[in-house]
């Protein structure tokens, strides 16, 4: 047994030696040929997979090509605390799990818009550790619409793009009133849209795997539209420094949808029209 271990992680360095042009970041990556083996084993074509200690992100790479191989939608939530590492390029082991992903999907990318591409054997004799895949296994089929999606988003804790109350205890009025201009704007002067938005998908309940569509039908401004198949309403979104009647006039929400933007991009005659709209929220 501890043979076919070490085949396996030498199989393992020189699959990360491959995808990182020589190099090997991470000294205790698994197998693809594992994963695939599990993949196998215990998902579906649209299973969901959590991998809770990533590490390089093995996990998503068999992924990645398992979807490739039987034109599968499985998705990855892959999981790991940013422990700092030895390579003199990638700062945690994160960003080495990052950019694996982003590499394997390059590759598997060339593979999928390759005709007639078939996977390549490995020399993996008197191997049966992991059963090897297919050597000759179509990389697509030709007579199905279907995309390969090798898209990934990245999450990481980091603090609120809201300004944090400051309790005031004392009698002082000047002080008080100071105080409360202070969160006339509740935002940090340095947050991004991207990182705001998402907050605020959160606060109100959408999960991190929402789908968030820019609505064409504005021109003027950016609206971003959250929705999931878990919240019966939408959120419609804009952070722009002004909202235009145009805008406001083309908005149209249902019962319970939600249109939020910042306080000081609308007036309060804006606000009264929009609350003829339906349901409005100002940050």
């Amino acid at each position: 047994m501890a043979f076919r271990r070490n085949r396996a992680t030498d199989e393992a360095k020189k699959e990360l030696k491959n995808i990182f042009d020589g190099d090997i970041p991470f000294d205790t990556p698994k197998p693809v040929r594992l994963l695939d083996r599990i993949l196998s084993i215990s998902t579906d074509k649209d299973s969901i997979i959590i991998d809770f200690f990533s590490g390089s992100s093995t996990t998503a790479n068999a992924i990645i090509r398992k979807n490739l191989e039987d034109m599968g939608q499985r998705k990855f939530i892959m999981i790991q605390l940013p422990e700092l590492c030895k390579s003199a390029v990638y700062k945690n082991i994160c960003e080495i799990g990052k950019e694996r992903i982003r590499r394997a999907g390059k590759k598997t990318q060339e593979q999928f818009n390759t005709p007639h591409a078939e996977t390549q054997s490995e020399d993996r004799a008197s191997d049966n550790f992991f059963p090897s895949f297919a050597s000759s296994v179509p990389l697509r089929d030709e007579n199905s619409n279907k995309s390969l999606d090798i898209g990934f988003k990245v999450f990481r804790l980091a603090p609120s793009n809201f300004k944090k109350w400051q309790n005031y205890t004392g009698t002082d009025i000047k002080v008080t009133e100071d105080l409360f201009s202070q969160y006339e704007n509740p935002i940090l002067d340095n947050w991004k849209e991207e990182d705001l938005l998402t907050e605020i998908m959160l606060a109100e309940g959408f999960p991190l795997d929402s789908m968030a569509t820019i609505v064409k039908d504005f021109k003027k401004n950016k609206v971003t539209q959250i929705s999931s198949d878990f919240c019966e309403h939408s959120l419609f979104i804009c952070l722009d420094n002004t909202i235009y009647a145009e805008t406001i006039k083309a908005l149209t929400l249902s019962e319970h949808d939600i249109f939020i933007c910042l306080d000081n991009a609308v007036t309060d005659q804006d606000k009264v029209r929009l609350d003829d709209k339906g349901l409005i929220k100002t940050i």
